[in-house]
């Protein structure tokens, strides 16, 4: 798949921080190194659902678009951390708003799931006195 760039020199800042943040694992990385910095394997731990494969490939991008550093120190094997840049921290705000945004919404949709099963067997008890 390949990413589309947008020009920020038209002047849409939605539109390329949405690049810079799109994908289904860069939010969830980001929340992950809010902690502080993380080896790939610990990542991987906490992103069980995410294949290495996936999770290698969003880290990839992230550090092209510099929301995160790679440092690696010769040992063996090899130690790779990954930590948030300065910009990765300011984007990071936006993140805790997320969060605290996703659980209200989550929050919304139980409580909207809930009413309507209500609903509907009120409304199945309610047939079932008709006939």
């Amino acid at each position: 798949m390949q990413r589309h760039i947008y020009d920020c020199q038209q002047g849409c800042p939605v539109e390329s921080t949405l690049q810079i943040i799109s994908g289904k694992w860069k939010s969830v990385i980001i929340y992950h190194l809010l902690d502080g910095t993380k080896r790939f394997n610990d990542l991987e731990k906490l992103m069980s659902d995410c294949s290495r494969r996936m999770l290698s490939l969003q880290l990839k991008e992230l550090l092209a678009d510099g929301v995160i550093s790679k440092e690696v120190f010769p040992s063996v094997p090899v130690k790779t951390t990954y930590s948030l840049t300065e910009f990765g921290r300011t984007s990071s705000r936006s993140s805790h708003r997320w969060n605290s945004g996703g659980s209200c919404t989550i929050s919304f949709i139980e409580a909207k799931h809930r009413f309507r099963k209500c609903k509907s067997s009120d409304l199945l008890a309610n047939e079932l006195k008709i006939k």
